[in-house]
């Protein structure tokens, strides 16, 4: 069964026959709610995710280790995690605090962290070398011009649809042959241990 995940009412919606659970909510309020909602909720007592899949959420939460933990409660043995972070903590900017980011991940701490909490890596790598030095620009220029919001900033506005139109194409091309240098991002798939 799929069961995407509806924040304003905390509710699952069952869809088919595998399970899988999307977290596209970042707060970190609303994370607790639904740990709540699972641990007292009898029918979700045995509930059991083959997959989970998080984009751009752990860096929002301040206890990621104890998110990777309680995730991987959820899934049986083989179980997989796949998760998406920011890359290189060297980055982080006023960007990254904008966007309520706590951290950016290194290769070696994302896989720490994952081990800790139960999962085996799988696999990981670097995503987006490019962007890299988009997001070094959008920082410096917000930073230069002294933007109220770096995020929405016209440069960094104009920088993102820049990228979108123009070179957006080129980490498809990139990415297999820089995956294990750096990127802007960091994948990463755990298996349950």
């Amino acid at each position: 069964m799929t069961t995407p995940l509806d924040a304003k009412n905390a509710k699952l919606k069952p869809a088919n026959q595998r399970t899988e659970v999307y977290f596209n909510c970042l707060s970190a309020a609303w994370f607790d709610a639904f740990k709540t909602m699972l641990a007292t909720t009898k029918k979700l007592k045995a509930f059991a995710a083959d997959t989970i899949l998080m984009v751009n959420m752990l860096e929002h939460l301040k206890d990621d280790e104890g998110v990777l933990g309680f995730f991987a409660s959820m899934v049986g043995k083989g179980g997989r995690l796949v998760v998406m972070v920011p890359a290189l903590p060297c980055l982080y900017n006023r960007l990254d605090e904008e966007a309520g980011h706590h951290r950016r991940y290194a290769w070696r701490s994302l896989t720490r962290k994952m081990e800790r909490a139960g999962w085996e890596v799988a696999s990981m790598c670097y995503q987006n070398l490019p962007g890299v030095a988009g997001w070094i620009l959008a920082g410096a220029l917000a930073r230069l011009w002294k933007a109220e919001s770096a995020l929405n900033a016209s440069t960094t506005n104009g920088l993102i649809v820049c990228y979108d139109r123009i070179l957006a194409s080129i980490p498809r091309v990139m990415d297999p042959l820089t995956s294990h240098l750096a990127g802007l991002s960091l994948l990463a798939v755990g298996e349950k241990l």
